[in-house]
């Protein structure tokens, strides 16, 4: 799935060398970290962006700043995104390539006093993807290749045809949260995240 940050974004930080206290394992090269928005206090605001386009492309995207009293605040983001396929079937009806994500990200912040503040953040996005095989060039082999003589195109460089007789599509979705707890101590800043996610494919 895309992310419903992708129009809320705050910065794009890029953190070279190992990482792995805060991003696991898997962080040993370094991380491009895209930090989205938070809540800002005592601010009402929002944005709302809607396009269309070729192959019935459909984008959608939201923000909403909603301050609670002086010391708490709500931003929620959320997307949509869907376009048609471009590639035809050979063997069955419909194109491939067909693409639907949608998401939806919600954030609280609360200042429990002058020190203390507590973020809480809770995301869910879903995705949808329709593909096949393309075949770039016929083989050696003449088996092989009389698979596709009864075809008024065959494979080859430029053509864009799937000969795929099943339909492959892959549906992913995320659902994830997370509690930052930040209390200042002078100059500095003690920081706690606790963080979940689960993604189903």
């Amino acid at each position: 799935p895309g992310a419903p940050g992708s129009s809320d974004v705050e910065r794009v930080e890029v953190l070279r060398g190992p990482q792995g206290t805060l991003f696991g394992k898997n962080s040993s090269a370094g991380v491009i970290q895209i930090v989205t928005k938070d809540p800002k206090l005592q601010d009402l605001s929002g944005d709302l962006s809607l396009s269309y386009g070729e192959r019935e492309e459909q984008i959608a995207r939201g923000n909403l700043n909603l301050p609670i009293g002086e010391t708490a605040a709500f931003r929620v983001s959320g997307y949509y995104q869907a376009q048609d396929g471009a590639i035809p079937y050979l063997v069955r009806e419909g194109d491939i390539g067909d693409r639907e994500n949608s998401g939806v990200r919600a954030k609280m912040l609360w200042w429990v006093t002058d020190r203390l503040s507590v973020l809480l953040s809770g995301e869910h996005q879903e995705g949808f993807a329709r593909d096949a095989h393309t075949i770039e060039s016929l083989g050696t082999s003449a088996l092989f290749n009389s698979q596709f003589a009864s075809f008024a195109e065959r494979p080859g460089h430029g053509v864009y045809k799937s000969y795929q007789d099943g339909d492959w599509t892959a549906e992913t979705s995320v659902d994830a949260g997370s509690l930052k707890l930040e209390y200042q101590i002078g100059d500095h800043t003690l920081t706690s995240i606790s963080a979940y996610r689960e993604v189903q494919t």
